[in-house]
């Protein structure tokens, strides 16, 4: 979906990382006239890791940038703790798989994890959308009323299998404003 009028003054709740993406995510639907509300989920801690070449890619390094970069924008700025849920929703299952030699699904669970909370919270704080700075499309079959993620245009670029596990119910209130972007 591309923002447009129909998002006009609506409320979106935005998952923001500290990475560019999801900052210009943000002050794209600000600019459009969305009302953006800023959410980090925190996973871990800076001092789980040895050095910071070890963090994973979803970490969070500094909620204090992330907070500074909502204040700047002047939108409020909420971080959740998911530090257990993460542990029992990705880690183990990463560390059960490798254990037995199987495919690592992190990714895929980690985001999984990511939306769910993302969409709690979108219904907690009385949000009609979320979204991130993911680089794919949400589409919806006009036939069936379902949703479902397509990819971008720049196949170099694609994200859409990261959001392959992501549930229809999420999807009908997500907003990709980077889908045409590389």
């Amino acid at each position: 979906m591309s923002s447009g009028d129909k998002y006009f003054g609506k409320r979106v709740v935005v998952g923001l990382t500290g990475r560019m993406d999801s900052a210009v995510t943000a002050l794209l639907l600000k600019k459009q006239g969305m009302d953006v509300i800023g959410l980090t989920i925190v996973t871990n801690s800076n001092d789980t890791f040895k050095k910071p070449e070890y963090y994973p890619r979803c970490h969070v390094e500094d909620l204090d940038h992330i907070k500074s970069f909502c204040e700047s924008l002047n939108i409020p700025f909420y971080a959740t703790d998911g530090k257990s849920q993460f542990e029992y929703e990705v880690m183990d299952p990463l560390v059960a798989n490798r254990l037995c030699a199987m495919a690592n699904v992190t990714c895929f669970n980690c985001n999984r994890f990511r939306f769910n909370i993302l969409y709690q919270k979108m219904k907690a704080l009385k949000a009609h959308y979320i979204a991130t700075g993911h680089y794919c499309k949400v589409h919806k079959n006009l036939n069936s009323d379902e949703f479902y993620i397509g990819a971008n245009n720049d196949l170099a670029s694609d994200q859409s299998f990261l959001l392959a596990g992501v549930e229809k119910n999420i999807l009908k209130h997500l907003i990709l404003p980077l889908g045409e972007l590389r």
